[in-house]
């Protein structure tokens, strides 16, 4: 035989390996099981991956009201929040607030919002089918922040009069009473017993990037007894924000 000429009908090591004959029983018999389970895994690496790679943040304020802040508007408010941040206060070397915004409206902010005066009657009409949409969106929205409100992962609320009555955070909220030891020194406008109209706080008056909220904006601190608010430590950190919103005064 010459070199490197091919033997007829000569013996295939992976067919006679046991090793690749249970390797390919396995993959018929179980060939959906293990599809299954690696593609969670890979979702778990994932989910892991950006757990780890997620910026750590002090805290996070909650808005929801008649604005739809940009993705810029959304960074410009965060630093403003950040810039009057008494220290940094989970201790990880850096200041860091992060954001939930829902833009919620009003039914009559919506309809004037799809309004249109017709040339042809002379009158106001209405666009029904994007306005329908922009309903059934805003309700969406809506249910979006109910449920976030009952995750307790921040506790600072910065809301229109219509989403604090809406979503009754009334029945979550602290009373200005008891956080007297907060706010006793400084001056505020109070909504009620419960909220206080930001616009009336010189970090309204002083930062542009706050401003982007409407002007009856409420602050609100609410607790649950779930989430990262729970927690005493976590808890303190939004008291100290809210007391550092408050006694911010413009140079």
């Amino acid at each position: 035989m010459q070199k490197g000429e091919k033997i007829e009908n000569a013996p295939d090591p992976a067919g006679n390996s046991r090793f690749f004959r249970w390797l390919e029983n396995l993959w018929y018999h179980y060939k959906w099981h293990i599809i299954i389970g690696a593609f969670f895994l890979f979702v778990l690496i994932v989910a892991l991956v950006q757990c780890n790679s997620k910026e750590h943040t002090d805290l996070t304020v909650a808005f929801g009201g008649g604005a739809a802040l940009t993705s810029e508007e959304q960074s410009a408010l965060c630093a403003a929040l950040e810039a009057v941040m008494p220290a940094d206060l989970d201790g990880n070397g850096k200041k860091k607030v992060d954001l939930t915004a829902n833009s919620i409206y009003t039914e009559e902010e919506l309809r004037s919002m799809y309004s249109f005066f017709d040339q042809e009657t002379q009158t106001d009409m209405v666009d029904l089918a994007s306005y329908q949409g922009a309903v059934h969106y805003n309700t969406e929205r809506f249910q979006n922040l109910s449920t976030y409100l009952m995750t307790g992962e921040s506790a600072i609320w910065l809301v229109s009069p219509y989403v604090y009555e809406q979503a009754n955070l009334k029945g979550l909220a602290i009373k200005l009473d008891d956080l007297s030891d907060l706010i006793a020194d400084v001056s505020y406008t109070a909504y009620d017993e419960y909220a206080i109209r930001l616009a009336d706080t010189d970090f309204y008056k002083t930062y542009q990037a706050v401003q982007v909220l409407p002007e009856d904006t409420l602050m609100v601190m609410i607790r649950v007894a779930v989430g990262q608010t729970a927690k005493e430590s976590v808890f303190n950190r939004y008291r100290q924000m809210y007391r550092a919103i408050l006694q911010f005064q413009s140079k």
